[in-house]
């Protein structure tokens, strides 16, 4: 099995099912994050900006709470524990992403050396037959993007895991990790007034809240939002 540059940077550090400390953990990814390129092809690319990234950015808001962290794979029924004061939290990560414009935005980089990142891409044609218009973006209305586009994405996400939680016992009192792409805003300092109310939205209306997970966070696969069901 050949594996992509960041993947071997990773597996030299990390063993799955193994508790590292946070500190650690970071300083690997904010490296992989700036210096290495990965591709949406790679199978490392869904663990790293769907898991391991959310993960860490939920243990940087918890402040110091969390000891370690282990990321499962497929080791377990769900993705990572935290270490909080010497007990286990198990966590699951999904993602609420529009996968087909994720693909577009990153052959646009490729085709052009630079993509839009809060722009819908368009192109035409089978993934090896692509052709893709470097003036192709079209700007997303944000109030329409908020409430049409990404928040069935959202809803999805989470009640996809609701229902698996009826085959899946370890669900129960495990934390859940939602990402999302908050380009859209490319602000930091204003995600929370538009996302806030969204999430806040999302899981007051769920006709199940959240149940059974214990604690929801949503995070912004910007590494600079993150919103939490304790908040609430």
């Amino acid at each position: 099995m050949t594996l992509s540059p960041a993947e071997k940077i990773w597996r030299s550090h990390f063993q799955q099912g193994k508790f590292a400390e946070l500190n650690q953990i970071v300083s690997v990814i904010d490296h992989i994050y700036s210096s290495v390129e990965i591709d949406i092809a790679e199978r490392f690319h869904n663990f790293f900006f769907y898991e391991a990234c959310p993960l860490v950015s939920i243990a940087e808001k918890l402040n110091g709470s969390i000891d370690g962290i282990a990321f499962t794979g497929q080791k377990e029924r769900y993705d990572g524990l935290f270490l909080i004061d010497g007990q286990p939290q198990k966590i699951e990560c999904v993602a609420a992403i529009d996968g087909q414009n994720e693909a577009l935005i990153m052959e646009h980089l490729q085709l052009y050396g630079r993509a839009p990142a809060n722009l819908k891409i368009h192109g035409t044609g089978s993934k090896n037959k692509r052709k893709i218009d470097e003036h192709s973006a079209v700007a997303r209305n944000r109030e329409d993007y908020l409430e049409n586009e990404l928040r069935p994405l959202m809803e999805q996400a989470l009640q996809s895991k609701i229902q698996k939680s009826q085959t899946n016992p370890d669900y129960c009192k495990a934390w859940l990790s939602i990402v999302f792409d908050d380009w859209l805003v490319p602000v930091e300092e204003k995600k929370k007034q538009n996302f806030d109310p969204l999430c806040e939205k999302i899981l007051k209306t769920n006709p199940t809240g959240h149940q059974p997970f214990e604690r929801v966070f949503f995070v912004g696969i910007s590494r600079q939002y993150i919103f939490d069901s304790f908040e609430i």
